[in-house]
């Protein structure tokens, strides 16, 4: 695990996307794709592939990179002398979820997979998203207000999902 020290410049810098995420992404989920339409794949297999996949997708950009990020990890990297709070990637709807919902409905596995976004929190704040739920909601009930970064200057989030 990671800290805000090492990765502040990360946390700071603005969204920035670029035609090689999207390549990654387009093949990741042709990986997926085969994968799930493979009948002799059990689905403990499939399910790891699933979650790989979605690592792929959430990363494509960098870790420490993504689009949205917690208020807090942005205002602790804006100190003069970044503290050494861990921080951690998390995905926003869970890789178990997004893997079972596809395996149960494969036809929507392009749809799904559009669900994977990544966002940058604190480890204390990771620990308050363990609820049970999914998506933005999760962020919501935990009252964790998100950034999004692909904005100047960036923008709170609206978590009304």
């Amino acid at each position: 695990m990671t800290t805000v020290v090492h990765n502040a410049r990360k946390l700071l810098s603005p969204y920035n996307t670029s035609s090689e995420v999207a390549e990654v992404i387009s093949s990741v989920k042709r990986i997926a794709r085969a994968v799930v339409a493979d009948g002799d794949i059990s689905d403990a297999h499939k399910m790891e592939v699933l979650s790989l996949v979605q690592w792929k997708i959430s990363e494509a950009n960098g870790k420490y990179s993504t689009r949205y990020r917690s208020a807090e990890v942005v205002r602790l990297a804006g100190y003069r002398n970044p503290p050494t709070t861990r921080i951690q990637h998390e995905h926003v709807y869970t890789r178990v979820w997004i893997s079972r919902s596809i395996l149960e409905a494969p036809q929507h596995l392009d749809e799904l997979l559009n669900l994977v976004v990544g966002c940058v929190v604190t480890v204390d704040e990771h620990r308050l998203l363990q609820a049970p739920g999914e998506g933005w909601r999760r962020y919501r009930d935990a009252h964790i207000e998100v950034l999004d970064m692909a904005t100047d200057p960036p923008s709170p989030l609206k978590l009304s999902e």
